[in-house]
């Protein structure tokens, strides 16, 4: 399925591998800018660099949502 997400911006956790990257991956394809939020940014930062050379629009961000801290 295809849908417009031209000027809309994703915010993915734990978007650095598996299921999460195939979301960052499918929104990028439909146009959306995506941020790839993972706990370990050398896997997050290899993952936006594939997705951007596939021309999508992506940001890698160091991230734990499992602590408040």
């Amino acid at each position: 399925m295809r849908v417009d997400l031209s000027g809309q911006l994703a915010v993915v956790t734990g978007g650095a591998r598996g299921i999460g990257r195939a979301i960052v991956e499918a929104l990028c394809a439909n146009g959306a800018r995506s941020v790839i939020v993972d706990i370990d940014i050398q896997e997050a930062e290899t993952s936006a660099a594939a997705i951007r050379a596939a021309n999508g629009e992506c940001l890698a961000l160091e991230g734990d949502v499992s602590s408040i801290d």
